[in-house]
């Protein structure tokens, strides 16, 4: 089996930036309705503090409210000040354009037709806008059904099928004398969509990955069936069933805008081990997903926020295209156990990229790196200026004893350990104690130590 992933597939800008805002939110903060359609990470960010309202009657005044990437109409704008309210506005910038545009038509007095789902927030929230005037369609049925006018705009919902509104505008186009379109459909969701439309074409079966109230998710499973392709939506891997891929060959595999790239990773790992035929995932189309030009180099430090984690791992948006993986073993020196004991959603990070990010397609940081070089620094000052540092003992071998100092492993010689002739240094497993460092050379991960100079000063 070869598991192919789409080339453009996950996390938007404006999605990224809306999670980007609610993790660096402080606890306490309420969004209006789920910031994202994406359970595990609305899950995530409550635990943190970060609880979506139905209503600005849950809120206190004088509370912190998030203003969730659909958007809101302007008399939440209104209400939010009466009340001193403190706003985050995480307003996808293509849902603020399509707002105004809708404003717009309005005050020239044209006809405001809104193409999308008229129960979806973001649709609210444009409507509402346009001072809640708008005739709103989703269907070219409803399309033909408007009566004629003199004057029309239409505004499209960012997440809108591209192809749908191709079929919708050329019927508008015979129901007014000038039509005025404001072409809302952000480039990501075409994007997504044209690129699951060509991957449907080449496999046996599709699987689209994201929260079932997600309009833009559904749109991709909606695209890919109607390419004649078996489809399967899921919210994470857990829902997979694998006899469902029995004797299938090529799979596909996509995700929504509101998509987490930690959960795509679980269903492309899942997938993997199915082992039917020996799991293929298709290194070239997983690179074509990033930039590379844009993203940074291994080595390069880079600052970034936690928007998820859970015990083995932590995911970290850098200003990249995909989150960076922070595993647990790249947290500190000794690991931490569970790395949700260790940072929390929300927490500022500065990090080292610690992968060749286009050869292995994935970007992995470490903490541990950055801990090693502050290290290195002050072992080298004790180093030249001749003072002790404190090792903790760690395993015996023939030669002596190797010990931790921070972050770092030193090694201490036999004849180093003590003032007498010892055959081992067993007895220093587990202590804590000071030792000079008589060599060093950090480019080649060497650091030499002698407790037998301190016990004879």
């Amino acid at each position: 089996m070869r598991v192919h992933i789409a080339a453009a597939c996950g996390f938007c800008y404006g999605v990224r930036r809306a999670v980007e805002l609610a993790a660096q939110a402080e606890a306490g903060t309420h969004t209006l309705g789920p910031i994202i359609h994406n359970p595990q990470l609305v899950d995530s960010l409550s635990e943190k503090g970060v609880t979506p309202v139905n209503s600005l009657e849950e809120v206190a005044d004088g509370s912190r409210l998030l203003i969730r990437s659909h958007g809101v109409g302007p008399d939440v704008y209104d209400e939010a000040e009466k009340r001193r309210l403190h706003i985050v506005d995480a307003t996808c910038p293509h849902v603020k354009k399509a707002q105004q545009d809708a404003r717009k038509v309005i005050n020239a007095k044209k006809v405001l037709v809104i193409i999308g789902e008229k129960d979806h927030p973001e649709v609210i929230s444009i409507s509402q806008w346009g001072g809640n005037r708008a005739i709103i369609i989703d269907k070219v049925e409803e399309a033909e059904e408007i009566p004629y006018c003199e004057t029309m705009g239409v505004v499209v919902q960012t997440t809108f099928s591209q192809s749908r509104f191709k079929q919708i505008e050329s019927v508008l186009a015979g129901k007014t004398g000038h039509l005025d379109v404001y072409m809302t459909i952000c480039a990501a969701t075409r994007q997504r969509q044209e690129a699951a439309v060509e991957l449907a074409g080449k496999v046996d079966a599709m699987i689209v990955i994201g929260g079932r109230n997600s309009a833009n998710t559904g749109r991709l499973a909606q695209v890919c069936a109607e390419q004649g392709c078996p489809t399967y939506h899921v919210e994470t891997a857990a829902e997979i069933n694998p006899d469902d891929f029995a004797g299938m060959h090529d799979i596909g595999v996509t995700a929504g805008a509101s998509t987490t790239d930690w959960i795509i990773q679980e269903v492309v790992k899942m997938m993997e081990d199915l082992q039917t035929e020996g799991t293929e995932v298709m290194s070239e189309e997983l690179l074509d997903q990033y930039d590379y030009e844009e993203n940074p180099k291994k080595g390069d430090v880079v600052t970034g926020t936690v928007i998820s984690v859970n015990d083995d791992a932590a995911y970290v948006s850098i200003g990249t295209k995909a989150e960076a993986v922070l595993p647990k073993k790249e947290m500190a020196v000794p690991a931490p156990e569970k790395a949700s004991d260790f940072v929390k959603v929300g927490q500022q990070l500065t990090v080292e990229i610690a992968n060749n990010i286009k050869e292995e397609g994935s970007i992995v940081v470490s903490l541990v790196r950055m801990k090693k070089v502050e290290d290195w620094r002050e072992v080298r000052a004790a180093y030249e200026a001749g003072e002790l540092v404190e090792c903790i003992g760690k395993e015996i071998n023939k030669a002596g004893l190797v010990v931790t100092i921070k972050s770092l492993r030193g090694f201490i010689p036999l004849s180093q350990g003590d003032v007498r002739f010892v055959k081992s240094l067993d007895y220093l497993v587990g202590e804590t104690f000071r030792a000079k460092v008589i060599d060093m050379d950090e480019h080649k991960n060497r650091l030499v130590l002698s407790r037998k100079a301190v016990l004879e000063a």
